[in-house]
């Protein structure tokens, strides 16, 4: 098969790169590990470093494993861009969760169908978006609402 696509990569772009056969929260660990004061993320003029996410998506992990959430169970992030979205997302990387991002500008019915579509049981969202959630409970495979809020940050 050709790859026509390699004609267009600029010149010293290699076709090919070998990945390391780790799990992707492997990636924040190793980056935490070598750079732990480093910023990882910056929020509205709050900046968050690799450590601190690590820390907080370790203690998210054990969070949603103890309120019931098990491995390969499908987990909704309802969330804009923020910290609690990176710290969520690597935190059910680590407990073993299936993520199911949606735009949270999704309307009910749009999200009923995600739901139903993934079986998510849980949704991790902020107020902002908590009504949608709370309107699919009962209509839905929706179990568990878990949300945060963005001044957390």
């Amino acid at each position: 098969m050709e790859m026509r696509w390699l004609k267009h990569y600029d010149e010293g772009v290699p076709a090919h790169i070998d990945y390391p056969r780790i799990p992707l929260y492997q990636l924040l660990e190793d980056s935490a590990a070598k750079h732990p004061e480093r910023p990882c993320t910056r929020f509205f003029g709050r900046e968050l470093t690799y450590r601190e996410i690590k820390d907080l998506s370790d203690r998210f992990a054990a969070a949603i494993r103890g309120r019931g959430v098990q491995k390969g169970d499908r987990v909704a992030l309802l969330l804009p861009n923020s910290p609690q979205f990176i710290i969520a997302y690597f935190g059910l990387l680590k407990a073993g969760a299936v993520i199911v991002p949606l735009n949270p500008l999704y309307t009910a019915r749009e999200l009923a169908f995600h739901f139903e579509d993934s079986g998510t049981e849980t949704v991790v969202t902020i107020p902002m978006f908590l009504e949608k959630a709370v309107e699919l409970w009962g209509q839905t495979p929706l179990k568990r609402i878990i949300y945060t809020g963005l001044a957390d940050f």
